[in-house]
């Protein structure tokens, strides 16, 4: 909620850009509110049940990446070697990021999933080393999103 509110005094002070989705969504919700009154715009709850519906559909389309059609049978398998040739060698030219849609459909969130898992993969690799627990066993599972059922087993080493 602070943060919607925060960007909301910033557009009407007139500070914002509407640049990223949060201030698309609230610039165009104060739009229609001007135009047709309040009935016609969403609530405060609305606007933060669209951030949470965002934030997860982010989560899934990249957990999606790991659709078997595209990475071959072993998708499942923990096998960063499969990358040593670029992404288009490891899919065999398939369409890798067909979770997000394709042509004219192409899934607003796609580039902000895909932003998310190099931020996320960037902090965690410029602060540790890591490899794989002897315990860890491989078995993802869709709950909401594609998670690893018997957790992700990593040891990490603080660099």
């Amino acid at each position: 909620m602070g943060i919607i509110s925060e960007r909301l005094k910033e557009i009407q002070t007139g500070e914002a850009t509407s640049d990223e989705l949060l201030g698309i969504l609230l610039e165009s919700n104060l739009n229609k509110i001007r135009q047709h009154g309040n009935k016609n715009g969403m609530s405060l709850e609305e606007v933060i049940e669209e951030c949470k519906l965002f934030y997860l559909a982010g989560q899934e389309t990249t957990s999606g990446l790991l659709d078997k059609d595209f990475w071959g049978d072993d998708a499942k398998e923990f096998n960063p070697e499969r990358f040593s040739e670029g992404v288009s060698k490891a899919t065999k030219g398939n369409l890798s990021f067909f979770p997000f849609g394709w042509g004219p459909r192409t899934c607003m969130g796609q580039n902000f999933a895909m932003l998310e898992a190099k931020m996320a993969l960037a902090l965690i690799l410029r602060r540790f080393s890591w490899e794989l627990s002897p315990s860890y066993a491989h078995a993802p599972q869709v709950v909401l999103t594609l998670q690893p059922h018997y957790g992700a087993r990593l040891i990490l080493k603080k660099l």
